[in-house]
């Protein structure tokens, strides 16, 4: 056939409404063929700019541009552009991800201003770092200066400032050590002043209200717990609160171990009483209780009773009883006792011996004659009598009276010697040393004594009544 051109108007080619229509050229190997589809359409053109509407395109690989439409569907392995992909239905700054059923979509609950990233939120203007919010200002994560933040209303910029009205805190991570700060009430937007609750220092020390534990500076590799009032005249508290409901419980315990021990070396036991607010102290060491403050305020030092009446604030027990050295002069006493009665004798301290506290002699002011008595038990139940002294004279002779000074004393006066009295005059042994080689002194009582002496004064008198009668 020969060569024709067709100028303006239409070209018809016939054929059945459902079969192919064939244009063939025949500089081209094989048969081309071109199917038009069964309705009335426009044929795109390969450089011309089209619009296709409600088209699958198929392939392995699609390079190049799709239009401004997007196509209700893109089945392909590898979607690869150059420039910039719109979503036109996603959420501006929302994170793309694929929902439940694999489809490309943004949403609200996510949204990433190009630093920061906001979980139900719009992220804050943080001035540096990297931040993470959650579902509101300022509650979240903050990386800021080789530092790691957990947030509470606060974020940075250029200092913290309030995410919404109220109350602020963070924690954060900073060279190994930890801190804890919080700030009262504030407006949302405005600077915050924080202050430093509590720090964990990277030595390993806890302090709460102050910034500097560990006061006391103790030895290398030391920790310290150090509770410091943040405020001028306040307290430094340290509360336990144990839940028992029956006395004489345990309800807090403060213990001291070493090393791998299993059982502590000093422990303070803080015990239950018959109500929630009533309650006693006990301090222990070595496993055994050494000590004990009652509920009524009494101290128990070596015994959980009282040792003689019952009625004593303070009782002692023990292999030896209580030492007191006082170090503050001539002018300072060792010890006081004040018995603080307005009318009677004031008795300020009794004596006991044996298992069963038997009274043997009292301290008292004798309030009729004015003067303090050293008194030893002379009650006539407390006693056995044989009859009469009838020897005091002799008695007398035998034990020398002496002129002399206590050593370290500076001043001669009559004195007796232990050993040379009687034995119920005196207490030890004569020459006695103890474990280290020191001399265990001789004891002596001098106004037991005095019955002797007396009983010699009257027998002079018989006798000087005798002659004077003769």
């Amino acid at each position: 056939m020969a060569t024709s051109t067709l100028g303006s108007g239409t070209l018809v080619l016939a054929g059945t409404t459902s079969g192919t229509t064939t244009l063939q050229a025949t500089a081209v190997a094989g048969t081309t063929t071109l199917t038009l589809p069964a309705a009335t359409d426009t044929l795109v053109g390969k450089a011309t700019t089209d619009t296709l509407t409600n088209k699958t395109l198929t392939g392995a690989a699609m390079n190049g541009t799709l239009g401004a439409t997007t196509p209700s569907t893109v089945a392909a392995t590898t979607l690869t552009t150059s420039s910039t992909v719109t979503h036109n239905g996603g959420t501006a700054n929302g994170v793309a991800y694929l929902d439940g059923s694999k489809v490309l979509t943004t949403g609200s609950a996510l949204v990433f201003d190009g630093t920061n990233l906001g979980v139900g939120v719009t992220p804050s203007a943080w001035s540096q770092g990297k931040a993470i919010e959650v579902l509101e200002k300022g509650y979240g994560f903050w990386n800021g200066t080789s530092s790691s933040y957990i947030l509470a209303n606060a974020y940075y910029n250029g200092g913290f400032k309030y995410g919404g009205t109220g109350q602020a805190s963070y924690y954060y991570q900073y060279q190994g050590a930890h801190v804890w700060s919080t700030a009262a009430s504030g407006t949302a937007g405005n600077p915050i002043t924080f202050t430093q609750a509590m720090t964990l220092t990277a030595a390993g020390d806890l302090g709460i209200g102050t910034t500097s534990p560990n006061i006391s500076a103790g030895s290398s590799g030391s920790q310290a717990l150090t509770v410091s009032a943040s405020a001028s005249a306040r307290n430094a508290l340290i509360e336990l609160k144990g839940t028992r409901t029956s006395a004489d419980q345990v309800s807090s315990y403060i213990r001291s171990f070493s090393n791998s021990g299993a059982t502590p070396g000093v422990d303070l036991q803080f015990y239950r009483g018959a109500t929630d607010t009533d309650g006693f102290l006990t301090i222990s060491t070595s496993g055994s209780e050494r000590a004990r403050i009652t509920s009524s305020g009494a101290f128990r030092l070596g015994t959980t009773n009282t040792v003689v009446t019952g009625a004593e604030i303070c009782s002692m027990s023990g292999s030896i009883g209580i030492s007191v050295i006082s170090t503050g002069g001539t002018s300072n006493h060792a010890g006081a006792f004040w018995n603080n009665a307005t009318s009677g004798d004031n008795v300020l301290v009794r004596l006991y011996t044996d298992t069963l506290g038997d009274q043997r002699g009292t301290i008292t002011y004798n309030r009729g004659a004015g003067v303090v008595a050293y008194n030893t038990t002379s009650d006539y139940r407390a006693k056995d009598i044989y009859g009469s002294i009838t020897d005091s004279g002799a008695l007398i002779d035998s034990v020398p009276v002496y002129m002399g000074k206590m050593k370290g004393a500076t001043q001669e006066r009559p004195m007796f010697i232990a050993h040379e009295t009687p034995d119920y005059a005196h207490t030890g042994e004569k020459d006695a040393v103890d474990a280290d080689g020191k001399p265990v002194y001789q004891q002596m009582d001098a106004s037991a004594l005095i019955p002797v002496m007396w009983a010699e004064i009257q027998s002079l008198r018989k006798r000087l009544a005798a002659l004077e009668s003769a």
